[in-house]
């Protein structure tokens, strides 16, 4: 015969594994529930992270890329104020070296050698010819004596560093032989000269 406390034992037993049972049951459950969610999360998260951490990284490649390109604009920038202050500066110099020329004695063989240039090509008989007021007196005598059967005017212009200026009215033309004027008709050939300079460095 079964005894009080073996009926309890048993009851005990009985209850202690159907609770037991179903505790498991419901830590499976759980399981399965929230542990796929912790795990989803979890790659959700890392995914999150990697796509942080890429798109990190391409904003601080297009950064770089912008920085890069802004560098080279401004170094584009300073390369041309560099030239633009280099050719002023050097054409300052030649005009500086102008005057100064006017002042030797290779001055007045270059004006009559360039009248010489051009002699033959003035074709009409009213020639006009500007220069500055230190040179007419030496240029009047000079075209007096090497150019015939021409009716001359000379007109003064101390603007002019030195050479002349040489028109024929009749034909509309006239030639500037000044040394400004030779100094500003090189401008293309000096600033090439500079930026072929500049680029070797």
């Amino acid at each position: 015969m079964i005894t009080i406390e073996e009926k309890l034992e048993l009851f005990e037993e009985i209850v202690f594994d159907r609770v037991k049972k179903e505790n498991e049951a419901k830590r499976k459950e759980f399981e399965q529930k929230y542990g796929k969610l912790v795990s989803e999360k979890k790659a959700e998260f890392t995914r999150q992270a990697e796509k942080l951490l890429k798109d990190t990284k391409k904003e601080i490649e297009q950064e770089k890329t912008r920085l890069a390109s802004k560098a080279k604009i401004e170094k584009k920038r300073i390369i041309r104020q560099m030239e633009k202050k280099i050719f002023d500066e050097c054409m300052e110099e030649l005009l500086a070296y102008g005057k100064r020329f006017r002042e030797t004695p290779d001055y007045e063989k270059t004006w009559q050698q360039d009248l010489a240039k051009v002699l033959s090509v003035l074709e009409g008989d009213e020639i006009e010819v500007f220069c500055n007021e230190k040179d007419i007196n030496a240029m009047k005598a000079y075209f007096d004596q090497v150019v015939e059967h021409k009716q001359i005017q000379f007109t003064t212009n101390n603007a002019m560093i030195g050479g002349f200026i040489i028109a024929d009215r009749e034909h509309g033309v006239q030639y500037d032989l000044t040394i400004e004027g030779k100094i500003m008709s090189s401008q293309e050939k000096i600033g090439t000269m500079l930026v072929q300079s500049l680029t070797k460095r």
